[in-house]
């Protein structure tokens, strides 16, 4: 956009990438990780998640890559959860966090789904300290329930996955993703 002499900018707001994926997610990312952060570092954008599906391989690139940008890395992962294998979008909000996404990223490979990673729901009750749970992309149990206007269902589902981490401005800890 080309700006006319004397024509004032208006100030953006920041925004936050939360749900982003890398190279490092088969066949649905196309940046590496480097990448995606320069182009939100080039946007102007101070904190920027990964949210690699089923994996944390490219953490490591990824946090140098925000350090050397000035960009507050924010580790996360989307997961298969449960028997219909629903996605949710898990972000560490701390050092527990990230310990217990270490923990259900290890569980859901070691189950035995190497190419398509599943955690069971009993293992993520049990490892949600310190997680922030997203709604979920449009392959997620929420916006499915949405989606077919069922909101008793997707209510019961916010209430089950979105983990409910009071955090700062928002008492309940809930985070819907934009569909």
């Amino acid at each position: 956009m080309v700006m006319e002499p004397g024509v004032k900018r208006v100030a953006r707001p920041p925004f936050v990438h939360l749900h982003n994926h890398s190279d490092c997610s088969f066949l649905e990312g196309t940046c590496s990780p480097g990448e995606l952060v320069r182009m939100g570092a080039d946007d102007g954008n101070p904190a920027m998640a990964l949210t690699d599906r089923g994996n944390l391989f490219g953490l490591p690139r990824f946090v140098e890559a925000c350090w050397s940008r000035s960009v507050q890395p924010i580790v996360g992962c989307e997961l298969r959860v449960g028997g219909e294998a629903s996605h949710l979008t898990l972000l560490a909000r701390d050092i527990e966090g990230y310990r217990n996404l270490v923990a259900l990223v290890n569980g859901a490979h070691g189950d035995g789904f190497a190419r398509d990673p599943v955690v069971e729901e009993v293992l993520l009750e049990r490892c949600a300290g310190g997680l922030i749970a997203l709604s979920g992309c449009a392959k997620g149990a929420i916006p499915r329930a949405l989606g077919r206007g069922d909101l008793e269902l997707a209510a019961r589902l916010a209430e089950r996955y979105c983990l409910a981490t009071p955090i700062g401005w928002n008492p309940t800890g809930r985070f819907c993703e934009s569909l």
